[in-house]
């Protein structure tokens, strides 16, 4: 499920062309063509129109070191550095931020030091690296504190949320966006106040606690309204509809990506498009509408592909892999999963690899080829652990669980959902939390020991209630019939089953509703 945030990089500086008669042809070349690549680069609707800025952008560098200008040629490596961060070619970017970093030392630009520190921080939490996008950001903050840049400074308290949100713990995320808004606001800078809001919205969404992430982008939606920042609305009601998608409730999610795709048809917002299409792509696989699943992702798909977008198409082509899983065709599944890989792999996206690697498990325990299943896991857990990715540590530790729950190796299993279970209360991660202590009620009703999956199932219940996940809270109610009908209370197991039916009723999920009606069935013969 993709997200709008708001990554707040370096600007891109436009050079003025002044009519001096000492200006030299070389010189005023140079200038026009990195001018005409920073408009191809605005209005670029295709990967063809971004190649030919590259073009321009490298026309314009070779001029720039020829006649010695090293501001002009420091900008233009900057602006490199953006595109290939953008087409998702990390190395490639770091590579160039590398030069442009050297140059802004060398002149004593320290203002523009910062700017590729933070630029440098982007490409790393692009990159899955987040302990290397920390590094770069404190760096960079430490700069623009020195040199009083206010607007900066919050910016980059803007971007260690981000990743803080995405590596936990939440809390460490709010802090910093609280830090950030607080400089927005004492710079009247409501557009900021916007982007701040609705990231903290996304803080709060990952957290599990979709009431107060509604809270955080009704707000921003206010604020981007009263702007008239109509991309800005785009990106509040497509993150509105990632709460309800989070939620369960999947037909008010379908209904806020339908107003964002508009939106992004609308003022031309190619990239913002393909991820709504992405996102409505999600809806309907969780619906268990396989076929409209496909049909949305292959959109999505046809879009990355004509912008250039190598990172996008890697995670659409993976989220093809998860419908067809998830539609009982594994083979197809693992053709998609292996082109997710290779495009992974090729760009340098390591945290990627990981999430890939971990759906390869996820098809072969499926299979019930449980060893394969653990191979790939562990590789997955591998990775997280080497980025620094405690978030995707825990989530893979539970996987493990899963597998060796299905394995038939209890004590094996209930070890690594322990393991899970330590790390997502540490981190915060309450419907994470939630989740797994879910999974251990699962183990446990496997097992026999009826009276300890009730004791989990009810703590799950608790943290699902707590956080208003709805579909979470159906599936346990769910899941507490099961154990009662295994233990012989059938009047409990009906109970829970109705429960849960009425839930799955309420807010469209069929496939669930389908499911605990066929509970009901079997308890009732």
């Amino acid at each position: 499920m993709s997200k709008t945030i708001t990554i707040i990089s370096a600007m891109v500086f436009v050079l003025c062309l002044l009519s001096s008669p000492s200006m030299g042809q070389s010189s005023a070349d140079a200038i026009r063509l990195y001018n005409e690549a920073n408009a191809l680069s605005d209005k670029a609707r295709s990967n063809e129109d971004m190649k030919k800025a590259v073009q321009k952008y490298e026309e314009a560098l070779r001029i720039f070191k020829k006649i010695g200008n090293v501001k002009g040629e420091g900008n233009t490596l900057t602006c490199l550095g953006l595109v290939y961060k953008d087409w998702g070619q990390y190395a490639k970017a770091v590579e160039y931020y590398e030069q442009s970093l050297q140059i802004a030392r060398k002149i004593g630009d320290v203002k523009g030091e910062g700017q590729t520190l933070m630029n440098m921080g982007v490409v790393y939490y692009g990159w899955g690296q987040y302990a290397k996008a920390v590094e770069y950001y404190e760096k960079s903050l430490e700069i623009k504190r020195k040199i009083g840049d206010v607007k900066g400074e919050g910016n980059t308290l803007n971007n260690l949320g981000l990743v803080y949100s995405n590596w936990g713990p939440y809390p460490k995320a709010v802090e910093y966006y609280e830090k950030s808004l607080q400089i927005v606001r004492k710079l009247g800078d409501v557009k900021g106040e916007g982007d701040t809001l609705n990231n903290m919205g996304n803080v709060y969404r990952d957290w599990g606690q979709y009431p107060k992430a509604l809270e955080y982008y009704e707000k921003s939606l206010q604020i981007f309204k009263k702007l008239g920042d109509v991309k800005g609305e785009g990106q509040s009601l497509h993150n509105l509809g990632n709460v309800y998608y989070g939620w369960g409730q999947y037909a008010k999610a379908v209904e806020y990506y339908e107003n964002s795709l508009q939106i992004s048809r609308k003022i031309g917002d190619v990239k913002g498009e393909g991820q709504s299409l992405n996102n409505l792509g999600s809806v309907y696989k969780s619906w268990g509408q396989y076929a409209k699943a496909v049909e949305y992702y292959e959109n999505s798909l046809q879009i990355d592909r004509k912008i250039g977008n190598v990172a996008g198409e890697g995670k659409v082509l993976n989220n093809l892999g998860n419908a067809y899983k998830d539609w009982g065709q594994y083979a197809k599944a693992l053709e998609y999963y292996e082109k997710s890989l290779q495009i992974k792999r090729k760009v340098g996206d390591v945290a990627g690899e990981g999430s890939t690697l971990n759906n390869l498990g996820l098809v072969y325990m499926d299979w019930g080829q449980y060893a394969k299943a653990v191979e790939y896991y562990e590789k997955t857990l591998e990775i997280a652990r080497k980025v620094g990715d405690v978030k995707g540590e825990g989530n893979t530790l539970n996987n493990l669980g899963l597998v060796y729950m299905d394995w038939g190796q209890y004590t094996k299993a209930v070890e690594y959902y322990e393991k899970s279970l330590q790390i997502k209360r540490k981190i915060g991660d309450v419907a994470g939390e939630g989740s797994t202590l879910n999974n251990l009620g699962l183990v446990y009703k496997d097992w026999g020991q009826y009276a300890k999956a009730v004791e989990y199932y009810e703590k799950s219940l608790g943290m699902a209630r707590k956080v208003g996940d709805v579909a979470g809270e159906g599936n346990t109610l769910n899941n507490l019939g099961v154990v009662y009908r295994h233990w012989g209370q059938y009047a409990k197991a009906v109970e829970y089953y109705e429960k849960s039916q009425q839930i799955f009723k309420k807010i469209g999920d069929v496939k669930g509703e389908g499911g605990t009606l066929m509970n009901l069935g079997v308890c009732r013969t």
